[in-house]
């Protein structure tokens, strides 16, 4: 089976933008963190959400990242079936939306749950991931989607 086949998939394809969109916001976010710019790495907060504690080891690093990819997977399909339903209509919008929106509910998800190490993120920091990770998951999904929309030529009539 060719890729161009496999990607006709709304499901297949929302995983592979989100997958792909989760390792560029890790890559952009690495220098940030290593120049001291922020406190932790969204490999980090994926960590913590599960553990409530940052990930020191290398394996705790791996395990954050891992769960980092499956989230960020998952959201990449959410968006190829919000855009299936709005006929593909403002990708990047909606991406960009999502990745903020995400975001802040992981943020309200680890306060109500009474995650300390989440709870104690400074809100410089929290800034720093939301336009620096959120911002540039969100902008690469929807330029990924906007992309397989139009070289799978994907129906984007109104109905």
């Amino acid at each position: 089976m060719n890729l161009q086949k496999l990607l006709q998939d709304p499901l297949i394809r929302g995983g592979l933008a989100g997958t792909i969109a989760g390792i560029i916001m890790e890559l952009i976010n690495y220098p940030i963190y290593y120049l001291k710019y922020l406190k932790i790495r969204p490999t980090d907060f994926s960590y913590m959400v599960i553990t409530h504690h940052k990930a020191d080891s290398f394996l705790e690093i791996t395990a954050g990242f891992i769960n980092h990819l499956f989230f960020a997977s998952v959201s990449g399909i959410i968006l190829s079936y919000i855009l299936l339903i709005t006929n593909y209509r403002f990708p990047i919008i909606k991406g960009i939306t999502l990745g903020l929106g995400t975001n802040i509910i992981l943020l309200v998800l680890g306060s109500f749950f009474n995650i300390k190490s989440v709870i104690n993120i400074s809100p410089v920091n929290i800034l720093l991931l939301d336009i620096s990770a959120a911002l540039a998951f969100g902008i690469t999904l929807g330029l990924l989607m906007k992309y397989f929309q139009q070289s799978l030529d994907l129906n984007t009539e109104n109905n």
